[in-house]
């Protein structure tokens, strides 16, 4: 029993010694790498300023101030809620904004896109409110916006909803 007792505690030991070891070498600091001669080097290269936006003009709106934000008719009563914006990946442009409408916490709610540029940004309290000219009936007689993805190559079927279909991994050729 005195023989197991020790060897245990002799292994642990052992065990926990390599552990804090391991650690003590990964923590210490490299050597001192030997002084080298300053070298000449070139002066980095900067990019053209016309390949950067640097900050957003009045006219331009964020997509994170856009989505989520509520969408109301005219008489101001809230109409929906932007869900998504859908981009135009020819152009850059946002071509419609998918705006959620009817139902209750999300459940029944039915997304309808709608022309981006039939948006209007109008102020109301110093905050910007989105306006559309149409009603909240309207809105849900609307065709529903639904997002199709082309088929996988091999495959007549549409693949679930998403922007992009999943990479081809089959390694026939």
């Amino acid at each position: 029993m005195l023989k197991q007792v020790t060897l245990k505690h002799i292994s642990v030991a052992a065990f926990l010694v390599a552990v804090s070891g391991g650690y003590g070498i990964a923590q210490s600091t490299p050597p001192a790498a030997p002084a080298q001669a300053p070298t000449a080097q070139a002066p980095a290269t900067s990019a053209p300023a016309s390949n950067y936006v640097t900050t957003h003009s009045p006219s331009q709106s964020l997509a994170s101030g856009i989505v989520n934000k509520n969408v109301y008719d005219p008489k101001d009563e809230k109409i929906g809620e932007v869900n998504d914006l859908l981009l135009d990946r020819s152009t850059g442009a946002v071509a419609a904004a998918v705006i959620g409408v009817g139902g209750f916490l999300g459940i029944g709610e039915k997304n309808v896109a709608v022309p981006f540029q039939n948006i209007k940004v109008t102020m109301k309290d110093a905050k910007e409110r989105l306006v559309l000219n149409t009603t909240k009936d309207e809105l849900k007689a609307a065709p529903e916006f639904k997002v199709v993805t082309p088929a996988r190559p091999g495959s007549s079927a549409p693949t679930a909803p998403g922007l992009n279909p999943p990479p081809d991994r089959s390694t026939s050729k």
